[in-house]
């Protein structure tokens, strides 16, 4: 069971005595497993310490929804900061933010392998 294994290792974790956990998951708003949780949520429950939350929350009503229900304690941005470097500035004057421009990772590079 992925909730009861969620509980173990958070529980463990605890045990560690850490000063926060920093969740990563495609998507941090959707639940983990079937019961409807999110994995910080579950986090938050077995470790009481604060929660990191990271995935998808580029849209300012995704990432706020987690902080104001207590589901995370923090949000962290990866492509949306990309993308918008000022997002918190934008946020709190109503801006819009950008979405990722995944071309700006191309070209890919490659080895050859007589360069190796």
């Amino acid at each position: 069971n992925g909730k009861e294994d969620a509980r173990i290792i958070f529980e463990s974790l605890a045990k560690a005595g850490p000063d926060f956990i920093h969740i990563t998951e495609y998507d941090a708003t959707r639940p983990a497993f079937d019961d409807g949780e999110t994995l910080t949520e579950l986090a938050k429950r077995y470790t009481h310490v604060p929660v990191i939350a990271n995935g998808q929350l580029g849209e300012p009503a995704k990432a706020e929804e987690l902080i104001a229900n207590g589901k995370a304690d923090v949000i962290t941005l990866g492509k949306s900061a990309l993308a918008n470097p000022s997002w918190p500035k934008r946020v709190m004057e109503g801006e819009p933010v950008e979405e990722f421009d995944f071309s700006i990772l191309q070209p890919q590079a490659y080895i050859k392998e007589h360069e190796l």
